[in-house]
């Protein structure tokens, strides 16, 4: 049996507000802001930005993609 389920069986016994409060931590600590994804982030932001200045790269006004999905 994997760890993961071994856990999963063990916290299956905790009260429901307990769950709750646990599911709520595990969100809390995916939500942390990974540094190296941010920095891909930033560097295909940057890169998409001076496409856009160059001429690279066309924009689409919002009001026509809001067009366009109605």
């Amino acid at each position: 049996m994997s760890t993961t389920q071994e856990i999963y069986q063990k916290l299956s016994q905790l009260m429901p507000l307990e769950k709750l409060q646990l599911a709520e931590m595990l969100l809390a600590d995916l939500d942390t802001p990974d540094p190296q994804i941010e920095a891909v982030w930033r560097d295909e932001a940057q890169k998409r930005w001076q496409a856009y200045k160059d001429g690279k790269m066309s924009s689409v006004s919002y009001d026509s993609i809001m067009q366009k999905y109605k």
